[in-house]
């Protein structure tokens, strides 16, 4: 269960919410969009963990040391809590700047930066870059350091279909 929620949080919790400036109001209309989308893949790297998750056909799915499992939990649902904490301040944003432009995998992409904290938390801050989509606002790749903890995360939204589930106990 650990494991779950740590991957929950990490899919949804560096994408920013509501902000005054237009930099910050980007990266929130980045987050609705990949929640928008039918089916998603993403590569995980947390320091030492890699995994994947995936959406599609309505379900989640984690891949774990025995395979594919269902991720027991709605992500978009989670998702959605995070993005209405932001936009009661409960997660609070700063610095979102737009950095310049790059291809990711053909897809012409804009790219961003941001550091995103928990007031009143021992949390370190995270310094986030997210890779958006210049044609479908959707995240494609997302690099954080919070402390001394490092993930990137990548995403495609094409040809994606829910795994095969494991059998194995």
């Amino acid at each position: 269960m650990f494991r779950r929620t740590t991957i929950a949080l990490t899919l949804i919790f560096p994408i920013p919410g509501l902000a005054f400036d237009e930099a910050c109001k980007v990266l929130l209309a980045a987050g609705e969009a990949k929640s928008s989308a039918s089916a998603w893949h993403a590569t995980i790297t947390m320091d030492d963990l890699e995994t994947e998750v995936i959406k599609a056909d309505g379900r989640f799915y984690v891949h774990t040391e025995s395979g594919w499992a269902d991720a027991g939990m709605d992500l978009d649902a989670v998702e959605g809590e995070t993005l209405a904490a932001m936009q009661r301040d409960e997660i609070q944003l700063s610095g979102c700047a737009f950095k310049g432009e790059e291809m990711v995998d053909g897809i012409a992409a804009r790219v961003f930066t941001y550091t995103a904290k928990v007031p009143g938390s021992n949390a370190a801050p995270s310094v986030s870059t997210l890779v958006i989509g210049k044609r479908d606002n959707r995240p494609y790749r997302q690099s954080i350091t919070a402390g001394e903890s490092r993930q990137t995360t990548t995403y495609r939204y094409t040809g994606v279909q829910a795994p095969e589930l494991s059998t194995a106990p």
